[in-house]
């Protein structure tokens, strides 16, 4: 499922979230991903990978809006540190 991602995921930093106990085969899907992202160098030690599993979180707006700031901190902070220069 993933194999187009293995050519070109060097350049990106990634976010993934997912809810424990949510859609079903989607914690499975998310792992695989950070895996193949990690074979390719893309760890959370580097700071280009966020991967955050939340339990008992369901696939509902109410959830997703209290991982959103943190979300959206990891994703811009490249540019925040630019215009801090």
């Amino acid at each position: 499922m993933f194999k187009p991602l293995e050519k070109s995921v060097t350049s990106f930093s990634w976010l993934i979230c997912v809810a424990e106990g949510g859609l079903l085969g989607l914690l499975t899907q998310t792992e695989d991903a950070k895996e193949i992202l990690e074979r390719k160098g893309v760890t959370q030690e580097s700071g280009r990978l966020a991967y955050q599993v939340e339990q008992g979180a369901g696939h509902i707006e109410s959830a997703w809006g209290g991982r959103l700031y943190g979300s959206l901190q990891f994703l811009c902070r490249h540019w925040f540190e630019e215009m801090n220069k």
